[in-house]
């Protein structure tokens, strides 16, 4: 379930950097995984 959600996540990354996001990471938020700017 963990893994699941977690290419869930990368998948959301790599298709916001292929629309033109930049500076995104992927961050642990209460050790859930979320994409957010690194900028912050």
């Amino acid at each position: 379930m963990q893994r699941d959600y977690f290419k869930t996540i990368k998948q959301e990354l790599n298709n916001r950097i292929a629309a033109g996001e930049s500076n995104l990471i992927i961050k642990y938020v209460n050790n859930v995984p979320k994409v957010v700017s690194s900028l912050n």
